[in-house]
Parts: structure tokens; sequence; C-alpha cells
């Protein structure tokens, strides 16, 4: 990713500036125009893109430079100009002195020397020019050859940055294997978790349900106690009305005595139906300890479970620090224990 501040469209304008001062947009003149910021393979980068998108953009050309091509042509130009206007002047001259041949003939000749002379310089002059036509070649030839060293160096510097970029490719590609690894173990954790989840729910969801029975069966219990109280109250009331009638019997009526036996029959009858209830009582209560403790029994094997529970989030805590959500989700199961409890 490029740094802070360089993008293709600083650079595009680094090279367009760099070439409109005649100067090969190379990385580190790019770089110095970009005021020393952004990395060699970033700008190496937009430098491939933008010659991939705008070739022309770098056309490279080795010709003669346009100012010296410029320079070349005025000098020549006021070279011909000078030229035609010696010849018109001359042609003017001779026809001059062809109408006035004897009348002019020494001053024809002068101005013929003149002419001469000024041709020498002409020529002296040209040959000057030409003298520095071979040293602007001479040193473009030298700036060829600066080109061509550059190019190498280009070359060079592409050939480092293709070994940097496969570098980074390998590099990468390790990565991408570390994360695969990465992931593969954090699916098999939650798989495990899951697991650990789902079994605990259902043992929790078995001890819930067998509370719920053991609940039903105490209810049912308590019921049966209650009407067997209720009985044992009616049957007493009973007995007590049952004595006070025979005693009323006794002191009224004699005669009564079979009645009497009767009753006691019946007393008796009755009692025996109290000591069985009474038993059945107590078998009921015993029932009903023998119930508390089963129930106390489920509340340690549910502490129990609990404890092994947190043991187990302690255990998938340790596996790794990169394992949070497994904090989370323990946190959110013992949360749902807790109103499960408080629903039970």
């Amino acid at each position: 990713m490029a740094r802070a501040g360089i993008n293709r469209a600083r650079v595009e304008q680094a090279i367009i500036n760099l070439k409109k001062e005649n100067r090969y947009p190379s990385y580190q003149l790019i770089r110095q125009y970009l005021k020393n910021s952004g990395s060699y393979s970033t700008i190496g980068r937009l430098v491939r893109e933008l010659k991939e998108e705008n070739p022309a953009l770098f056309g490279e050309q080795v010709d003669i430079p346009d100012a010296i091509l410029k320079t070349v042509n005025v000098l020549s130009g006021q070279l011909r100009a000078e030229a035609r206007k010696e010849a018109e002047q001359t042609e003017k001259q001779f026809l001059e002195a062809a109408d006035e041949q004897e009348k002019l003939y020494k001053n024809l000749h002068k101005e013929y020397d003149e002419l001469h002379h000024a041709h020498q310089e002409l020529q002296d002059q040209l040959a000057e020019k030409t003298v520095h036509e071979d040293n602007l070649n001479q040193c473009l030839q030298e700036k060829n050859i600066e080109i061509a060293s550059l190019k190498t160096e280009q070359k060079n510097c592409e050939k480092n940055l293709d070994d940097k970029t496969e570098q980074i490719t390998t590099l990468e590609a390790k990565f991408d294997q570390l994360y695969q690894q990465h992931k593969h173990y954090q699916e098999a954790s939650k798989q495990e978790r899951d697991t650990l989840r789902a079994a605990h729910e259902r043992q929790l969801t078995a001890l819930q349900n067998e509370i719920k029975t053991l609940k039903e069966t105490v209810a049912g219990k308590l019921e049966e106690i209650s009407f067997l109280n209720n009985d044992n109250v009616r049957l007493t009331s009973e007995l007590n009305a049952t004595q006070r009638e025979l005693q009323d019997k006794k002191d009224t009526n004699k005669k009564q005595a079979q009645e009497i036996k009767e009753l006691q029959a019946k007393n008796e009858a009755l009692e025996n139906r109290r000591s069985e209830l009474e038993k059945n009582l107590n078998n009921t209560q015993n029932k009903l300890q023998n119930l508390s403790e089963q129930q106390n029994s489920l509340q340690q094997t549910i502490k129990q479970l609990k404890s092994d529970l947190d043991k187990a989030g302690s255990e998938i805590n340790t596996l790794s620090p990169l394992l949070n959500e497994i904090q989370e989700l323990k946190a959110m199961i013992h949360q749902q224990n807790k109103t499960r409890q408080k629903k039970g």
C-alpha cells in the first residue's frame, strides 16, 4: 500500500515536469521531486502502472535534443538570410555595373573585394558553427552514452525490484498458509466447544426433567398426606362423637349394650384404620425424606457438572489467546444456568 501523500497523479506530474526539464525521470529524481517521500518500491510500482497505461509518457528519444535542433535551425536560417541578402545586393550591383561598366569598373572591383572579404568572413563563421555543431554532436553522444548507462541501471533496479516482489509473494503465500492453519484451529476449537455445550445442555435438560418429575411426585405425595390428615381428623371427630354417644347410651339405656359393643367393634376398626393411616403417613414421610435426599444429590450433581464445565472452560481458555469467544460463551452458559435454576 502506498504511503500517505504518494499517489499516481503526483508521480505522473513529477515525470511530466522532469520531461519538460529534459531530465530522465529516474526513481531517484522522482523521489527528490516528491520531497523524498515514498519508498523506491512504491514509486517503481506506480511508474510501471503508468507505463502500462500511457506508454507515450515514457517515450525514450535518443535523437538530437530540441534545444540543439532549434539552435542549429536558427543559425542556418540566419546564414541563409544573410547569403540571400548579399546575393540580391551583388546581383543589383552587377546589373548597375553592366550599365555603367566603364564608369564604375574601379568601384565594382573595390566592392568585389569587399564582398570577397565578407564571404570569407561568412565562411569563417560557418566553419566556427560547424565546429560548434561537432561539439554539440559530441555532447549528444556523451548524453546518449549516459542514457544507455542509466537504462542499464534501470534494468538492474527493475531486476532487484522483481526479486523483492518474488520475496513478497513468497511471504504472502506463507502468511496465507499460517492463516489457513489458524482458521482450521479455530474451527476445530469451535466444533469441540459446540460438542461440550451440546452435551452439557443435554445433561442439564435431563436433570431438569428428572427434578420436575420428582417435584410432581412430591406434590402428589403431599396432597395424599393432606388428604390422609383430613381423613384422620374426620375419623377422630367421628370417634369422639361415637364415644360420647356410647357414653350417653350406657347411662340412658342398658338395652343399647349390643349397640355399644357394635360401636366398640367399629371403634376398634377405626383404630385399626387409624393405625394403618398413621403407618401410611410414616411411609409417606420416609418417601418424602428419600425424595429430599435425592433432590440434594441432584443438586450436588448439578454443582459438580458446573464445576466440570468451569474446568473445561479454563482448559479451553488456556489453548490460545485468540479464543476469547469461548470465554464469552462460557459466561453465557453460566448465566443461562443461573436463569434456569431460578426458573426451576
